[in-house]
């Protein structure tokens, strides 16, 4: 993580007294004409970029301060900004548009507007779900002759996800192989939808798939070094997503072999369109 610096809750430098651009931002609403009725033919529709405008008065050694800012806020470049209240504590990021100061008066206020591409505040707190679960076995007292397991881990073969958020999101999957697996699908158990990946794994693999929004990939890390293996994704594979509210989902090989091989885990962060 770079630099952070905090503009709340520090009065003697930065008070911030304005934020723009946090409630649901502005749909842009694509329709076509139709001859002979009124009105028009709905055709697509789309969230607009978010614009975040910060007016922060600047305090104490005003001149200091203020080029203190300049150094965390540089135009054109990449910026994470988090907010939390009392319900939510999130971030979203973005890029610094402009820097805004009216040096010559007393009160010297900043305006720093900053666009985010992606219009979505997400989840300070990553949701982890595993679709293998390790349930103990190990009670005490005892007394055994034969070996029993401590643990035993059992495959559900089929996990429901809760999206809680206001829109439809991506996710993280971590696959990790603990013996050979000659390919892999995982299925959307409501939609019938699925990814594939038709390369081999051996024991110590492990596979990330991204199927965020801006930044699918799929990564194989073996012996420590990772290699991108987009070229094994199946033909008419899907990359999946979290609808909003009950989402289902299993797994297994196109063959059938080397299930009992298979970890995996989904991650995701709940999305919203204002705080």
């Amino acid at each position: 993580m770079g630099d952070v610096i905090t503009l709340t809750q520090n009065e003697s430098a930065y008070q911030v007294i304005n934020i723009e651009g946090l409630n649901p931002p502005n749909a842009m609403i694509n329709s076509s004409p139709v001859v002979g009725r009124d009105g028009s033919r709905f055709q697509s529709s789309k969230l607009e970029d978010r614009n975040l405008v910060i007016t922060v008065k600047i305090n104490g050694d005003v001149e200091k301060n203020r080029i203190n800012l300049y150094r965390y806020f540089k135009s054109k470049r990449w910026h994470k900004i988090y907010y939390k209240n009392g319900s939510r504590d999130v971030y979203i990021e973005g890029y610094v548009e402009s820097i805004e100061n009216n040096l010559f008066t007393d009160n010297q206020t900043m305006q720093i507007s900053i666009v985010c591409h992606d219009p979505y505040f997400k989840s300070m707190e990553e949701i982890v779900t595993d679709i293998s679960q390790v349930l103990a076995s190990f009670e005490f007292p005892f007394a055994i002759s034969d070996p029993i397991p401590f643990s035993v881990l059992v495959k559900d073969r089929i996990i429901n996800i809760v999206n809680d958020g206001e829109a439809d999101t991506g996710l993280m999957i971590f696959v990790r192989a603990t013996g050979t697996v000659p390919d892999l699908r995982i299925f959307n158990d409501l939609t019938g939808e699925f990814f594939g990946f038709d390369q081999e794994m051996i024991a110590g693999d492990q596979i990330v798939i991204n199927t965020n929004r801006g930044e699918k990939s799929i990564t194989l890390t073996r012996d420590g070094v990772d290699h991108n293996v987009i070229s094994g994704v199946s033909r008419n594979s899907t990359w999946l997503t979290l609808a909003m509210g009950d989402n289902q989902f299993t797994y297994g090989t196109e063959s059938g072999r080397g299930e009992e091989f298979l970890e995996i885990n989904f991650r995701h962060r709940t999305i919203y369109e204002g705080v």
